[in-house]
């Protein structure tokens, strides 16, 4: 593991440091609205991506699927708010307040995507109110 500076974590009482942390993971995450539907879409799909959505990412800089899924969502012009769950404390415990596990994960509005899955990906921007674990 590369040498990295850790943050002062130790100087806040443990309570604080949680309040402080839902805190900046309501008001940190990114919305996102996307104005034009590609052309393959019917009406009823045009309505829901242009609703607004909030994209987190749980990666690390070593994994390949990390970097394929950012590439993906590049491409897609998705905007999204990236956690490296190696240098960041809070990604650190969100992804553990999310089951941990493997990475790369995805969390779109309240749907939860683990691994590179372009096809729930997609769902999920259609539909975010459905939980899909891969």
């Amino acid at each position: 593991m590369p040498n990295v500076q850790q943050p002062i974590s130790g100087w806040l009482p443990p309570t604080l440091r949680l309040v402080l942390l839902a805190i900046l993971a309501a008001n940190c995450s990114i919305r996102v609205a996307f104005a034009e539907p590609s052309p393959a879409r019917n009406a009823d799909s045009a309505v829901k991506v242009a609703q607004t959505h909030e994209i987190q990412i749980y990666v690390t800089s070593w994994c390949p699927y990390c970097r394929k899924l950012e590439a993906y969502l590049q491409s897609r012009n998705y905007k999204y708010k990236r956690y490296d769950v190696e240098l960041s404390e809070i990604g650190r415990r969100m992804h553990r307040q999310l089951g941990g596990g493997g990475i790369p994960v995805v969390v779109i509005d309240k749907t939860v995507i683990r691994g590179f899955n372009p096809q729930a990906i997609e769902a999920a921007m259609r539909d975010s109110d459905t939980s899909i674990t891969m």
